[in-house]
């Protein structure tokens, strides 16, 4: 493969592994299920302005992914497969923009290697998977950030508006951390690289205004209109402010947190980086690399300005109290960057200082591996911990799961590769030895969505909704359906109808609205079965992988 005919076949790879299994599995509870369950009742209710989860507004994201999940509804039908596909499409279109804004920078061997560690990174592949809003606001994170820095070296009208419209389009779809990760990495970058006065002119910011005027401000505008201090004290106060400031939703995380994110979603390219952070800064002293680094934001203004990109939504979400795997995906862009512009200069180095950097990558990838394999073989033990630990908060957890098999494939296959790049590194085979890894990840995701994420979801998800969906064979139109001691926003989407919700405390409240209803179907769990067959006349007549339905007729 030459340098300038890989572009179609890397596209065509990453398709692969972001469509393959798109819509296999049922959605996860919670995030998928409500964000999903939101563009239904859009769709459903014809209101494309207000966010709605069970026919109440809900303020948790702004409109944009539901729009895009709405017309995807609208098109494809009510499925798995179209709540997810403006994921992948938006993942599909982040490998162009990362194979572009590296191509012009550092040319186009260094661009397909950019687009291939990118497309097999096991984080890109998860959230190209998920009905969430994280692939749309890496993509619009990265091209604002790639418009910015093609801006900076073209002086072209055309990329002010690439990073106001994408900065925008980031704000709709994420709310004001749109705006804050990439304005903060441009602000650092044209206060610390030179040239300031000249940056601060060629950014317009009078441009930005208008841009973000015309796109994000009116639906921020008309939900104020139409819901005032309540839209603001949810989406504003709640899901960012305090979401920065406190832990929601037990979602909490050790300082390190987000290092242990990187390992497991950048293997193997993480074990790159050191090597490729030191090859930049010469010296056999700490005195002699801190005289090369004091230049190095002037001298390498696309590895600084890289560096920013990282730094700046790393420690951002460090900070933040509430932590999840996905929100430092808008990094992985530059990382993938980072490491391709090192491999591109590497493919044909043969130096001592080369071979240092070869032992030390390897030795660390060669750690990560083992730790990786250990990890996958322990999944059944970590079951049977959960088990004990959660079983009453998690009925899934109380049916057995066999996953033998696909664990030792699973674990087998990073072994198989990382030690075939061995070889092949001491061989010099480097591009060989780059190329197998990309097939080992590919083979890793394939038994993943394949195998693994199916057998997952039939033990985690698949019960609940084949029972969900069997009370559409017991309830009508005006009858009530009933959810009790269950937090899962998909069984709305699966009964394409809202619930009438009670927790698993207040049986009395439950007591009473089936005194004064008449005909209900009731979901719950089976660890509440004896107080459902406490309440006169409720039935049990379904059960699947814990859960339970019930009827009062």
């Amino acid at each position: 493969m030459t340098r300038n005919t890989g572009f179609w076949p890397a596209l065509m790879l990453g398709g692969f592994l972001f469509f393959y299994q798109l819509g296999a599995v049922p959605l996860f509870d919670l995030d998928e299920a409500i964000y999903a369950e939101t563009a239904r009742e859009m769709v459903e209710t014809g209101n494309w302005l207000t966010p709605q989860f069970n026919y109440s507004p809900d303020f948790d994201k702004p409109i944009l992914l539901y729009w895009f999940m709405g017309v995807a509804f609208k098109t494809f039908g009510l499925s798995e497969f179209s709540a997810r596909l403006t994921s992948a499409v938006f993942g599909l279109a982040l490998l162009v923009v990362t194979y572009g804004l590296t191509r012009w920078v550092a040319g186009p061997r260094a661009g397909l290697l950019a687009m291939l560690i990118l497309a097999s990174s096991l984080e890109m592949v998860v959230i190209s998977h998920a009905a969430l809003t994280d692939m749309l606001l890496v993509f619009f994170v990265t091209a604002t950030l790639a418009s910015f820095y093609m801006l900076c070296k073209t002086e072209r009208a055309i990329w002010v508006i690439g990073v106001y419209l994408a900065a925008s389009l980031a704000v709709l779809t994420k709310g004001p951390v749109g705006l804050v990760l990439p304005g903060l990495t441009i602000f650092l970058f044209i206060v610390t690289a030179g040239s300031r006065n000249k940056l601060f002119r060629d950014i317009r910011p009078g441009w930005g205004i208008l841009i973000f005027c015309a796109v994000a401000l009116p639906w921020y505008t008309a939900m104020f209109r139409l819901h005032g201090a309540d839209f603001w004290k949810s989406f504003f106060l709640h899901h960012n402010i305090e979401r920065f400031t406190s832990v929601i939703g037990g979602h909490a995380g050790a300082p390190f947190y987000y290092l242990g994110v990187m390992a497991i979603g950048f293997f193997p390219w993480v074990a790159f980086l050191p090597a490729s952070v030191v090859s930049i800064f010469s010296g056999s002293t700490l005195s002699e690399r801190w005289k090369n680094f004091r230049p190095f934001p002037v001298d390498h203004p696309f590895e600084w300005f890289l560096l920013l990109w990282v730094a700046v939504v790393f420690i951002f979400f460090t900070l933040a109290g509430t932590k999840l795997p996905s929100y430092i995906a808008p990094a992985f862009p530059a990382l993938a960057i980072w490491v391709a512009c090192y491999l591109d200069r590497r493919m044909d180095a043969a130096s001592s200082t080369a071979r240092f950097e070869d032992r030390f990558t390897i030795g660390l990838m060669g750690g990560l591996t083992v730790i990786a394999a250990v990890l996958i073989l322990s999944f059944p033990q970590g079951i049977e911990w959960a088990r004990v630990k959660y079983g009453a908060l998690a009925p899934f957890l109380a049916q057995p799961i066999e996953l033998n098999g696909v664990l030792i494939v699973m674990a087998a296959v990073p072994l198989i590769g990382v030690m075939t790049y061995i070889a092949l590194v001491r061989l010099m085979r480097r591009w060989a030895g780059f190329m197998v890894l990309v097939l080992m990840m590919g083979v890793f995701v394939f038994v993943l969505l394949f195998d693994f994420i199916p057998s997952v979801s039939s033990y985690i998800q698949m019960p609940l909704r084949n029972l969900t969906q069997e009370t559409r064979g017991w309830i009508r139109p005006e009858e009530p359906l009933v959810v009790f001691g269950l937090k899962k926003p998909s069984i709305l989407f699966y009964a394409r109808r809202g619930a009438v919700i009670f927790k698993s405390n207040q049986e009395e409240d439950l007591r009473h609205f089936l005194s004064v209803n008449g005909h209900a179907v009731v979901l719950s769990q089976i660890h509440l079965v004896p107080v459902l067959e406490s309440m006169p006349q409720l039935m049990i007549r379904s059960e699947q992988g814990g859960y339970v339905l019930a009827t009062n007729f």
